[in-house]
């Protein structure tokens, strides 16, 4: 309720002026914390919009099939706050992938959201979901992102790290950069920028904040799957055993 709605309101039934006036404070201080929590889930999404740039390709794919732009949405409240199941994926996003509750290094399963994503190139636009999950232990994050689509598209800046029988693991690490809307790069960033070490994200505010992200990435089924942390404790190795725990779930 907005703040003159509820001095309608309670001037209209009988309580003290000191009730009213508590009860005005109140509100007022309620309404703070929402919009506090509400600016911090949008600098959350934000740096999932960076994570959304390696896994579809924004900066770390080489265009192929004269692939013209790229954008993805995703709201900042959360779709899941329990692991959904099979049935359930299929329905949101049209399609079951391999997930846990609970890795066995202790990162487990806290919240999950959908994207609606598009991909268009000269002749074609192809519209597609990807789900976007968010493990935890303690204080540190993962981020579980899954995709399927056609497009085809090449990574570039990833290396083969390791090998699940006939599934490929590759490792990635960039620096994301949150900067202001009128942001200008330097030379330097638009060189790290195409070469996929360097990823950007932009909000209003006016700051710049970079994050170090380290990822593996996997293609099983003609699903993509996507492991990152951003300025975590996990190695590369320990992020490769994450993914062939959920690599060997089937």
């Amino acid at each position: 309720m907005k703040e003159q709605e509820l001095k309608d309101a309670l001037n209209r039934i009988e309580i003290s002026d000191e009730a009213r006036g508590r009860i005005l404070e109140k509100s007022k201080t309620v309404n703070n914390k929402k919009g506090d929590s509400f600016m911090k889930s949008k600098k959350k999404f934000a740096i999932i919009a960076a994570a959304v740039a390696f896994v579809l390709g924004v900066t770390a794919f080489a265009v192929k099939n004269n692939i013209t732009s790229m954008y993805s949405i995703s709201s900042s409240v959360p779709d899941y706050t329990e692991l959904p199941e099979a049935q359930q994926l299929v329905k949101d996003v049209g399609y079951a992938v391999d997930m846990v509750e609970e890795f066995s290094n202790g990162y487990s399963f806290d919240e999950g959201g959908i994207r609606k994503n598009v991909i268009k190139s000269d002749d074609t636009v192809e519209e597609f979901k990807s789900l976007s999950m968010w493990y935890t232990n303690g204080e540190n994050k993962v981020i579980l992102s899954i995709d399927k689509y056609g497009s085809v598209t090449q990574d570039k800046g990833s290396e083969l790290a390791a090998r699940n029988g006939d599934v490929d693991i590759y490792e990635y690490s960039f620096i994301n950069k949150i900067v202001p809307e009128d942001y200008v790069k330097s030379a330097e960033e638009l060189a790290a920028e195409e070469s996929g070490k360097l990823s950007f994200a932009y909000d209003g505010e006016n700051h710049i904040v970079e994050t170090n992200i380290k990822s593996v990435s996997w293609t099983k089924d003609d699903i993509r799957y996507s492991l990152m942390q951003m300025d975590g404790e996990l190695s590369t190795n320990e992020l490769i055993a994450m993914a062939n725990e959920l690599i060997d779930q089937n």
